[in-house]
């Protein structure tokens, strides 16, 4: 299914959030850092077929879901800044 629920808003589809998470996660930036990117680039949301740009906590939610799903792997954790 392209959407998470038969009665979400139907914002955005999982393959798009799907995509914009790898990006975040190659890119190594944050939630935030990934809506700024994506607003400072038109060809980016043309590529992704994006109408708008998500809210950060829509990404967070939708790595929630997807990780719990087992669509997404357990290896896309969450960048920290934070040293080690």
């Amino acid at each position: 299914e392209p959407y998470s629920a038969r009665r979400s808003r139907h914002d955005f589809t999982q393959a798009q959030l799907f995509s914009i998470l790898v990006l975040r996660q190659s890119l190594k930036t944050d939630y935030r850092g990934i809506v700024e990117l994506l607003a400072d680039w038109p060809k980016l949301q043309k590529a992704l077929k994006l109408t708008k740009i998500p809210h950060f906590t829509t990404l967070q939610k939708a790595q929630q879901r997807l990780v719990k799903k087992g669509l997404l792997s357990i290896y896309c954790k969450p960048f920290s800044t934070e040293p080690n």
